[in-house]
């Protein structure tokens, strides 16, 4: 499941998204995943081609838009 997210990195705003996984119980601690896109891509495509899967897999994962791209 995907949920929008502000992140904050030396004072600016990051548009995010974490994924958890839906079986994930209050408490409960998985591995994690940051998702990183190369130079000039944003999360939509991270979130398109790997989050979903590794979500699925049972890892939480997070994408973002870095600094002056996209949403941030």
């Amino acid at each position: 499941m995907k949920h929008a997210k502000t992140i904050w990195s030396e004072g600016t705003r990051m548009a995010a998204d974490l994924w958890v996984p839906d079986d994930l119980t209050p408490g409960e601690r998985r591995p994690a995943i940051v998702l990183c896109h190369g130079w000039g891509g944003g999360k939509e495509h991270l979130n398109a081609a790997y989050a979903p899967a590794f979500c699925d897999a049972g890892y939480v994962c997070l994408t973002f838009d870095y600094r002056g791209w996209y949403d941030s």
